[in-house]
C-alpha cells in the first residue's frame, strides 16, 4: 500500500473528527505522525483547497471541498440498492425474512424485503407500513430520533395484540435501552406470533436513515436464538452504515 497516501487520508480522517481547528504538533500526535510529515501532509492538502490555515492562529481545519466530493457521492447513491447485499446476507445467514426500513414520522415503510426460505405466510410489503413502536426495524430507527417523534409515537399508540407495550414509561425505557445496544425486538407486538430483530443503518452524516432486520414465527425465535444472533445482525448493520460513510456508531453500543 501507498503509505503516503495512507498517511493523508489519516490526517484529513483526523481532521474531520476535530471539533475545532487544530495544530501541526496535535495533528502529528493524534495521528502518530513526526511534526515535519504532518506539515508536509498539510501543506499539500492545502496546496490543493482541501486544508486552510488560520492566518493568526496557525491551526488547519478542513474546507468545504471535501464535502462536495462527498455530497457528489451521496447524490448518486441508490441506498436501497447499496443496502440490497446486506439484505441478501441477512436473508441466507438466517433463512429469515428480511426487511429493509425507513421511517415514515411515527410509522415505517418497508422499501425491500427477501422471503424466508420457510413455508410461512408474512404479513408484510415492499410499500407497505407498520407502527414504528410495535416493530423491530421501527423501533431500531425510532430509537435514534428526536424526542418529540418518540413522544408522538409513544402517546398514539394502540394495542394490536395481547404482547403490544402500551404503558408509555415502559416504552421510552425500552427505546433508551436499543438507543444504547444498537439493536431492537419485536416479541409479537404487531402481528400475533411474529417476532422481530432488528438493528439500525446511518448515513454519512452519521444519522439515522433506514434499519435492516428480519422477521420470522416465534417458534423460530426463542430468546436463546435472538441472543445468538445479535452480534451478527449488528456487524451486518455496522458494516452497512460504514459502506454509506457513517463512523463509530456501533462502537458506542
Amino acid at each position: 500500500m501507498d503509505k503516503t497516501l495512507i498517511k493523508g487520508l489519516k490526517v484529513l480522517e483526523m481532521l474531520a473528527s476535530f471539533d475545532e481547528p487544530a495544530s501541526v504538533s496535535e495533528i502529528a500526535y493524534a495521528c502518530g505522525l513526526t511534526r515535519s510529515n504532518a506539515h508536509r501532509v498539510l501543506a499539500t492538502f492545502q496546496a490543493l483547497g482541501y486544508v486552510a490555515q488560520d492566518s493568526r492562529s496557525r491551526r488547519y481545519h478542513m474546507t468545504l471541498r471535501v464535502w462536495s466530493l462527498g455530497s457528489k457521492a451521496v447524490d448518486r447513491l441508490d441506498f436501497k440498492q447499496e443496502a440490497r447485499p446486506f439484505l441478501e446476507q441477512l436473508n441466507d445467514m438466517t433463512g429469515e425474512t428480511t426487511h429493509l426500513s425507513i421511517l415514515d414520522d411515527i410509522h415505517v415503510i418497508y422499501i425491500d424485503k427477501l422471503e424466508a426460505r420457510h413455508a410461512v405466510r408474512t404479513f408484510t410489503r415492499i410499500g407497505g407500513r407498520a407502527p414504528a413502536i410495535c416493530v423491530a426495524t421501527g423501533k431500531a430507527a425510532l430509537a435514534f430520533t428526536s424526542p418529540e417523534r418518540i413522544e408522538r409515537a409513544v402517546s398514539q399508540i394502540e394495542k394490536f395484540t395481547d404482547s403490544t407495550v402500551t404503558d408509555p414509561d415502559a416504552l421510552r425505557a425500552e427505546l433508551d435501552t436499543v438507543r444504547t445496544q444498537a439493536f431492537a425486538v419485536n416479541r409479537g407486538e404487531w402481528r400475533g406470533g411474529a417476532y422481530g430483530l432488528a438493528v439500525p443503518i446511518f448515513s454519512a452524516t452519521n444519522e439515522i436513515i433506514a434499519a435492516i432486520g428480519i422477521s420470522a414465527p416465534r417458534d423460530r425465535m426463542s430468546e436463546e436464538r435472538i441472543e445468538s444472533l445479535v452480534d451478527k445482525i449488528k456487524a451486518i448493520g455496522c458494516q452497512l452504515s460504514e459502506r454509506l460513510g457513517a463512523t463509530g456508531q456501533y462502537e458506542r453500543a
